[in-house]
């Protein structure tokens, strides 16, 4: 069997090329959902949140077992993981209390 040991540094840097224009979207579709108040900015942040960057933080944890990770990197790694999930709540709220003053205004619009 042959085994190939850059085989999951080439994968880092193809996720990581990846990983960083979609992180630039991510960012300005919130960025500019919040400001604006527009929910599907503000859902395509979820989305993308959910979809791509959830995954892509917990991907160093799974590979853990087949690399050895200095412990700096487990910290960041960590970290990361919180940042990217108190994201998720919070965007989640956002979401939600921008759905609510909308539709009330909405209401009170209407003769």
């Amino acid at each position: 069997m042959v085994r190939y040991p850059y085989a999951n540094h080439f994968i880092y840097i193809a996720l990581w090329i990846i990983q960083i224009p979609l992180e630039y979207y991510r960012l300005r579709v919130g960025y500019r959902g919040n400001l604006q108040e527009t929910i599907p900015e503000l859902i395509s942040f979820l989305i993308l949140t959910i979809f791509f960057v959830v995954p892509l933080s917990i991907l160093p944890f799974i590979q853990q077992s087949t690399t050895d990770m200095y412990p700096h990197e487990t910290t960041i790694t960590v970290i990361n993981l919180f940042f990217v999930v108190m994201e998720l709540i919070l965007g989640c709220i956002v979401t939600r209390r921008v759905m609510h003053t909308q539709s009330t205004t909405l209401f009170l619009r209407q003769p």
